[in-house]
């Protein structure tokens, strides 16, 4: 139930219509609420925030609604090019920020929930009578007056805002948060006192495959609810897939390694299996801990390619990506074995690894740096950093093995001895604070005795 909630959360934060759909719900009922206190305490009212000429209300309220109609169109359109800038920018996977973005759901909901305020209070009692007794609803009138005034410090506060979202260290930084969200619900607290408990994946033809049934993107994995079903069926799961994967509808999603073959499990309980797998048409980041990854990734790889050339992009791109792995490797991995009451082992999950994260956040950039001095040496000083805070040796290896890699991709592409001695320095500041041998000394020394034997040969 947890996990079917979370993944309704997320649904809804990314979606644009939530924000505005429940501001006009509260608008609705707001303007039913002032309807009946005007109704039973302003017959008699008067004061200075009165309106005592009952045209003017109804050409207050209507100018009101017209107004806050026309601010939401044009709040709209702004949102529509903000996006199309960003997926041309930046990316497209970059629009599910945007669509999450909180300010511009509140600034569409707060304009179409006065409109719909004014709306209701204008097809309520008629302003002059109400069982022939003059009738105006002035706290109603008061009310949507405030209701304009506030919409308009929203829409300055939000093109304020859209000002701010599209400037590319701003969308770096939101990409970096929402890593940081994933990382903290995923990855275990290193506080928590659990021991995270490793057993050997099984075999790839071991057991029997119960398939997917549907095609698209594993968004998330409600792995409790597999550890009951395979308790009430005796049996033991191992989960072929993991958040982020993307699978066909004849592909194994789960292996039933003890327990009833698949031709003798119910229909009923293998639907209850697919069922706590959710399948969508895109990746999320509400299990996918190489969401936010790939999201820095991706704005690095579009700011090196040679029609926007921007390095600095990138290097704020690797600056959050050492922040992101430096707070993973804090971390505990996933649990990847899951146990019942009786302590019996239902469910086995594959996760990854330090080295895999490593790679996810590395390859890619280094590959299209090669060429690039400047992010190169930026990226070895992010492998340094990240390495001084690793207390893990399988950490320390997967970075030093990085750093060797950008060390060889990128001295043969440097022209002159200032480039290839900066790649060296801070390659040996990696190795430095790594703590372990240096792979390019191991090497030499091969070379050099193989050369001694054929010499002595």
């Amino acid at each position: 139930m947890h996990t079917l909630l979370q993944h309704f959360c997320e649904q809804l934060k990314a979606s644009v219509w939530s924000a505005p759909a429940g501001c006009v719900v509260l608008a609705i009922v707001l303007s039913q609420f002032t309807l009946f206190l005007d109704d039973r305490y302003t017959q008699d009212a008067s004061g200075w925030f009165f309106i005592t000429n009952s045209q003017g209300m109804s050409d207050l309220l209507s100018t009101i609604a017209t107004s806050s109609l026309s601010l939401a169109g044009l709040s709209f359109s702004s949102i529509m090019v903000t996006m199309t800038l960003a997926s041309g920018q930046f990316g497209p996977r970059l629009l599910r920020n945007f669509m999450k973005d909180r300010t511009s759901g509140y600034t569409l909901g707060t304009l179409m929930g006065t409109y719909t305020y004014c709306l209701f209070i204008i097809r309520g009692p008629p302003v002059e009578e109400v069982d022939d007794k003059p009738f105006a609803p002035q706290i109603s009138a008061f009310v949507a007056t405030v209701l304009a005034l506030l919409s308009l410090g929203i829409f300055i506060r939000f093109v304020q805002h859209t000002l701010l979202i599209i400037q590319a260290e701003n969308v770096v930084a939101d990409a970096h948060l929402g890593l940081l969200e994933t990382i903290r619900n995923v990855f275990p607290n290193p506080d928590d006192g659990k021991v995270q408990e490793r057993i050997h994946d099984p075999d790839d033809d071991e057991g029997w495959p119960i398939k997917s049934g549907r095609s698209g993107y594993v968004q998330a994995i409600d792995k409790m609810s597999l550890v009951q079903i395979a308790s009430s069926e005796s049996a033991k799961l191992y989960l072929w897939v993991r958040a982020g994967d993307f699978i066909s509808s004849a592909e194994t999603i789960v292996r039933v390694i003890e327990g009833e073959p698949e031709e003798k499990l119910t229909k009923e309980t293998i639907q209850r299996i697919q069922q706590c797998i959710y399948v969508g048409r895109n990746r999320t980041s509400e299990q996918d801990y190489e969401y936010g990854i790939r999201q820095l990734v991706e704005v690095a790889l579009r700011a090196l390619s040679p029609g926007i050339n921007d390095p600095y992009t990138a290097i704020d791109c690797i600056d959050y990506l050492g922040s992101g792995l430096q707070t993973i490797f804090e971390r505990q991995l996933p649990q990847s074995v899951y146990r019942d009451a009786e302590d019996s082992i239902r469910v086995i999950w594959h996760v990854t690894d330090y080295e895999g994260l490593v790679c996810a956040a590395v390859d890619q950039i280094r590959q299209s740096a090669r060429t690039n001095c400047a992010v190169s040496c930026h990226l070895l000083k992010m492998l340094k950093t990240t390495a001084l805070v690793s207390d893990r040796e399988d950490q320390r290896r997967a970075l030093l093995r990085q750093a060797t890699m950008v060390k060889r991709d990128t001295t043969p592409a440097m022209f002159n001895d200032h480039d290839k001695n900066a790649i060296e320095t801070r390659y040996k500041a990696v190795v430095k604070a790594c703590r372990l041998p240096d792979p390019e000394d191991t090497k030499s020394d091969v070379k050099s005795n193989k050369k001694t034997r054929e010499a002595t040969e």
